[in-house]
């Protein structure tokens, strides 16, 4: 046999498999890694649980309700104290003042309470867009009330021209044309005058 039909034949006391370069042990055998899983995740629920501890001791030194879960909404637990008080100091107005201005109060102390709205961040941007396309289109009318009046002009002046073209047999000029347009010249202008 040649080394290489011994290197191939299995003998028994060595794993059929060659052992990996980096020295780890490719069985089960193999020592832990030192990270256990459970027990990370039993450390994060006690940090949690001490954060919330905390959170729920802060909120009854403020005054709200902690809440439990999911719904840990900042409720005051004083807020029936607060409706009664209102109630009282309004019993006491309405004695002095009338219910008119009560009623008055009131509704300013609602307008108060409710959140202001939010400014928008686009305001401007859209004022600017508004004028730019308000502009836009107002350029659009003018150009083409110009253009109209322009092309209404055009066959104004071309039928003008023909009839001031016009010949006779002997090629003299048409003077009733020539009269016609020098007499509408005329009213044009005393109109422009008037005006």
């Amino acid at each position: 046999m040649d080394n290489r039909d011994k290197k191939l034949k299995y003998d028994g006391r060595t794993p059929s498999r060659p052992m990996p370069r980096s020295g780890r042990r490719p069985y089960r055998s193999q020592k832990s890694s030192g990270y256990d899983k459970r027990a990370m995740a039993e450390a994060r629920f006690e940090k949690n649980a001490r954060l919330l501890k905390g959170y729920r001791k802060a909120m009854q030194k403020e005054g709200y309700d902690a809440g439990k879960g999911a719904s840990r909404k900042r409720v005051r637990d004083d807020k029936d104290k607060w409706d009664q008080e209102r109630d009282k100091s309004t019993a006491e107005i309405t004695e002095k003042r009338g219910e008119g201005y009560v009623k008055k109060q009131l509704q300013m102390d609602e307008r108060k309470r409710k959140k202001p709205k939010k400014s928008d961040p686009f305001r401007k941007a859209r004022a600017i867009a508004d004028s730019r396309r308000t502009e836009k289109e107002e350029e659009c009318r003018r150009r083409e009330n110009g253009q109209a009046e322009a092309a209404r002009k055009r066959v104004e002046r071309s039928k003008t021209t023909k009839k001031l073209r016009q010949r006779t047999r002997k090629g003299q000029p048409v003077m009733r044309n020539i009269v016609e347009n020098l007499l509408h010249k005329v009213k044009q202008r005393t109109k422009a005058d008037q005006n």
